[in-house]
């Protein structure tokens, strides 16, 4: 199942506001790279991605990389990677939305994550002690059987559905207000003492209506894709669809693949 395409334009052009590659890449090789692993990132080639953004690090170790590199390490089922790449981002940036979603990563490949098998030490036979005749072991007391199912996480209680329905909540908001701010200056324009200021106004006017209609589109669909994925998470559908956010050096938006 996937999001539809518009929530990654939208989600697209409202990251844009962000620092673009040339306010914190100075170097053209490393802007490169990144725009070419933006590219395959996209295409679901997360393996080659990983080594484009890897390599642009190298060149220029800037820490907003490190989100992406291990949103592609995640994507390839390298959660340990994954882990330990935004725990060196969160050691650099920690606050701010890109440090949420790195925390919220975190929690999701840690669940994702098979436990560890116990090593067994292997012991030796002492052959001093072939003779030893070990005693039977006493029976062991028949244990109850435990009807009930295991407990199975609330759906309200998941993290990434919280983060999307959280910020869908949020972009309503802004957007709306906006809308209400826009209007009253749309309004009052017709009042204002002079021509120029008359059409100062009324630009004001019509750029928050843009904004507003922008912030609210892309709250709307947030909300959306987070409604989806309590309904996922309700019906216990470990196959569903997953969401991805490509946060880079002049660029953002949402890339939908595999699983959530």
């Amino acid at each position: 199942m996937f999001v539809p395409t518009v929530l990654s334009v939208v989600l697209s052009s409202l990251l844009m506001t962000a620092a673009g590659p040339d306010d914190l890449l100075s170097d053209p090789e490393a802007q490169t790279l990144v725009s070419e692993a933006q590219i395959l990132f996209s295409e679901g080639n997360f393996g080659e991605a990983a080594r484009l953004i890897e390599k642009a690090y190298l060149i220029e170790p800037v820490p907003e990389l490190l989100f992406p590199w291990a949103q592609a390490e995640r994507e390839q089922g390298n959660c340990r990677a994954a882990i330990d790449l935004y725990g060196r981002l969160l050691e650099e940036i920690p606050e701010g939305r890109m440090a949420d979603s790195a925390r919220s990563n975190i929690a999701l490949c840690e669940e994702e994550m098979p436990p560890e098998e116990e090593v067994v030490p292997v012991v030796e036979d002492d052959p001093l002690e072939d003779d030893y005749v070990e005693p039977e072991p006493e029976p062991e007391p028949v244990a109850k059987t435990d009807d009930k199912q295991p407990k199975v996480k609330e759906w309200y209680k998941d993290p990434a559905g919280g983060v999307l329905t959280g910020l869908g909540v949020v972009g309503v908001g802004a957007g709306a207000a906006l809308l209400i701010v826009a209007s009253g200056n749309a309004k009052g324009a017709p009042d204002a003492p002079s021509l120029a200021d008359y059409n100062s106004q009324s630009d004001t006017a019509l750029t928050q209506r843009n904004a507003g209609a922008g912030v609210l589109s892309v709250g709307g669909a947030l909300l959306v894709a987070g409604v989806i994925r309590y309904v996922l998470v309700a019906k216990k559908n470990k196959a569903s669809a997953t969401a991805s956010v490509w946060t880079a050096p002049g660029s953002g938006g949402l890339v939908f693949s595999g699983r959530f």
